[in-house]
């Protein structure tokens, strides 16, 4: 028998999962090489990722003074230098001074690689639906900035000189 059907029988996994009174806290177990379950050392952070007002997130959850702590962040773009377009980044600035107010935070790379985040506190059992309900509930009164930073970094397209506006009937 190969170690991940031995899992199926072993009385350890089995009286593990039932001692859990409610669903397995996100982190709690992992799988070993061999496919054994078990149990984590919840000291080390939870890496995941989401999707969120179309854009890819990077996130960890980590234990902080007995909460769980998520910070979250995903890349918005690159910052032009003013040389480059110095109009652009004078727009994206002002966007950017206004998140200040909403708890996310922006940081720029070393390649002016434009990234914002933020995070949340969050009490245990941190199981995989409150965590994603927090992060979203976090996320959704801001979700307007994410839409004014794609506006601002993808104008619509100007109509050519001497074309007319399509007017909807």
């Amino acid at each position: 028998m190969n170690a991940a059907s031995d899992q199926l029988t072993n009385p350890a996994a089995f009286a593990f999962l039932i001692e859990q009174t409610a669903p397995l806290e996100a982190g709690s177990v992992s799988i070993d090489r061999h496919g054994t379950m078990t149990r984590r050392d919840r000291r080390e952070p939870i890496r995941f990722g989401f999707q969120f007002a179309g854009r890819t997130f990077e996130a960890t959850a980590r234990p902080d003074e007995g909460k769980l702590l998520v910070e979250f962040t995903t890349m918005i773009g690159t910052l032009p230098y003013s040389v480059e377009n110095r109009i652009l980044r004078a727009r994206l600035l002002r966007v950017l001074a206004g998140l200040r107010s909403t708890g996310l935070v922006w940081e720029l790379g070393p390649h002016q690689e434009l990234r914002v985040g933020g995070r949340t506190h969050m009490e245990t059992p941190a199981i995989a639906t409150r965590i994603v309900a927090t992060v979203v509930t976090t996320l959704l009164p801001v979700r307007a900035y994410f839409d004014l930073l794609d506006e601002v970094l993808n104008p619509p397209a100007e109509p050519a000189p001497g074309t007319a506006l399509a007017v909807p009937k």
